[in-house]
């Protein structure tokens, strides 16, 4: 009679081998205290590690196999599919979005202007492609269609990422709007990596290039990075973004703290705060 020697934990079980590593009872963990004298088999000891794994490619374990790697693939999907990476995948869409307009904008631009050379602005171009002769015209409309509704889409992608990170992370978007804020946990990787990020980290994240110059070529240190988008930055004096960059990413570290550990809404006195320094 096989005489019980080995104990193997494994993702598919717990097994007790022989001398010869055929199996002699595999269940659960509490398995091992049926057999109070077992040897441990783990990496450390690699030849018995070796035969272990060589005894359950037996196909009578590829059920077993089957069933956890699909509830790993469970288990990874419920990670990947969290606020953070809604956030970043809508952020993403918003960009491609906006260069796809762009890029459409520019043509219909080349295209009106054969017709009105005068033409300059977005709005004019726009309303002017309705108006070009009726044989022409057909193809013109159909690229502003197209153009409005990626106009429609852009505004979609917007409301949806106000729609979660009002539940997920209200201070932050109170503090630094919507689409900043979805830009700081983009780069960041996550809320939480954002809000153990530092008040200086914050405000050169997205800076990176700069960065890169100043190593390579001495250029000076950036002082913001996308932060820069900011309304309040945008509105400051050149002599003063500096200072309204740092007063800035301290409220964004305070927002994104209590966000990620769930306290309560300070998103109005925050900004608040800012508006008044």
């Amino acid at each position: 009679m096989p005489t019980p020697t080995y104990y193997f934990a494994h993702v598919i079980g717990h097994f007790v081998f022989d001398e010869n590593f055929g199996v002699v009872d595999s269940g659960e963990e509490k398995i091992r205290k049926k057999y109070p004298n077992l040897i441990d088999i783990t990496e450390q000891n690699i030849s018995a590690y070796k035969q272990a794994l060589v005894a359950l490619k037996n196909p009578h374990y590829l059920p077993l196999f089957y069933e956890q790697n699909k509830a790993a693939v469970r288990r990874a999907l419920r990670t990947i599919a969290n606020n953070d990476n809604y956030i970043i995948q809508t952020i993403a869409s918003m960009d491609e979005v906006t260069k796809a307009r762009d890029m459409l904008m520019h043509r219909l631009g080349e295209w009106c202007s054969l017709f009105y050379p005068e033409i300059s602005k977005t709005k004019d171009i726009l309303s002017l492609a309705v108006t070009v002769d009726a044989k022409d015209a057909v193809p013109i409309r159909q690229l502003t269609a197209h153009i409005n509704e990626l106009s429609d889409l852009w505004n979609a992608q917007l409301a949806y990422l106000k729609k979660v990170m009002d539940g997920y992370c209200p201070n932050m978007a109170a503090v630094a709007g919507y689409e900043l804020a979805g830009r700081l946990i983009t780069i960041s990787g996550s809320l939480e990596k954002l809000s153990r990020s530092t008040s200086s980290e914050i405000q050169v994240l997205g800076a990176e290039k700069a960065f890169f110059r100043h190593l390579m070529h001495q250029t000076p240190l950036p002082k913001h990075g996308i932060i820069v988008l900011h309304p309040l930055i945008k509105r400051a004096d050149d002599a003063k973004k500096g200072k309204a960059a740092r007063a800035i990413a301290e409220k964004i570290s305070i927002a994104a703290r209590v966000d990620y550990f769930k306290g309560e809404y300070i998103g109005d006195k925050l900004r608040k705060d800012l508006e008044a320094s």
